[in-house]
């Protein structure tokens, strides 16, 4: 079964209690390796949901997952000019296996 690997790295809380997030994913079979922010930490939970409960039971790949928190400073350079993955779990599911096939 193919292995795709996940990180979601996610901003460390702004002045006004804000985070922010992206995932970088990527999918060792064929090399192919995908950048975006995505929209709130919940959403991405429930996308990881999608993912782990899903997935598995319908033969799609399985994916592991790892989450990271970084200054918020550092966030925005590193996610300066990245595509946008959407909001809604399923938008950003089907931005990733788009981008990864």
């Amino acid at each position: 079964m193919e292995q795709l690997i996940i990180n979601i790295i996610s901003s460390k809380p702004d002045k006004f209690g804000n985070q922010y997030h992206m995932v970088t994913a990527f999918n060792p079979v064929n090399c192919k390796v995908v950048e975006a922010t995505a929209g709130t930490h919940n959403n991405i939970a429930t996308a990881e949901f999608h993912i782990r409960g899903r997935w598995p039971q319908t033969g799609e790949p399985r994916w592991v997952i790892n989450r990271s928190e970084i200054p918020i400073r550092q966030f925005n350079r590193e996610s300066k000019g990245l595509p946008y993955a959407g909001c809604d779990p399923k938008e950003i599911l089907a931005f990733l296996r788009k981008e990864l096939e």
